[in-house]
């Protein structure tokens, strides 16, 4: 075992918490001023977002977000801590701090930026990443990944994951895997 944190091991390297029930969601962006320009959202994007997540999600589930969490105030930070239930996870995205992840928000941060996850499911190989891997070779190997937000996933092995493209909610990972399932 590596020099470090035991449970930060364990957590990248069994990756027990995620399964089919583990949800998905990226490019939340919460509070970011610029972003209903950049993204073409509604004004009330972020009351949105927050309600669908707790609609959805229970306290005892786990969340993979793919990256791109917040980019507000720490003032208006801090409150999510509190209003987004679940055991959250993160993979890094450009927008992402370490410690505003970990120490305001309470997520478990993968700890390098655009190093994707690796699992299989149903017999597909899925990479979970922030922005598109683009040398997808195997027709069962599907990226789910984040970045590019209302703009359309490079190919048909790529799952966009923003919110823009998934009515700002939070998604299943057993229902993209049904989605997948129907494509191949």
């Amino acid at each position: 075992m590596p020099v470090g944190n035991p449970a930060l091991y364990f957590l990248l390297h069994n990756m027990e918490w995620l399964t089919e029930n583990t949800w998905i969601i990226s490019d939340t962006h919460f509070f970011h001023k610029n972003i209903i320009a950049h993204a073409d959202r509604p004004i009330y994007h972020n009351e949105m977002m927050i309600s669908n997540w707790i609609q959805r999600i229970s306290p005892k589930d786990n969340v993979l977000h793919l990256g791109d969490v917040t980019l507000g105030p720490k003032r208006r930070v801090r409150l999510l801590k509190e209003l987004l239930p679940g055991n959250k996870y993160l993979v890094n995205g450009n927008h992402d701090s370490r410690r505003t992840m970990n120490k305001l928000l309470d997520f478990n941060v993968f700890p390098e930026r655009d190093k994707p996850l690796f699992k299989k499911f149903r017999g597909f190989l899925l990479i979970f990443s922030h922005v598109p891997i683009y040398k997808i070779k195997h027709p069962l190997t599907y990226n789910l990944h984040g970045h590019i937000h209302q703009h359309k996933s490079p190919t048909a092995n790529h799952i966009n994951m923003c919110v823009e493209v998934r009515g700002y909610k939070p998604w299943r990972l057993s229902e993209i895997l049904d989605e997948i399932e129907e494509k191949s």
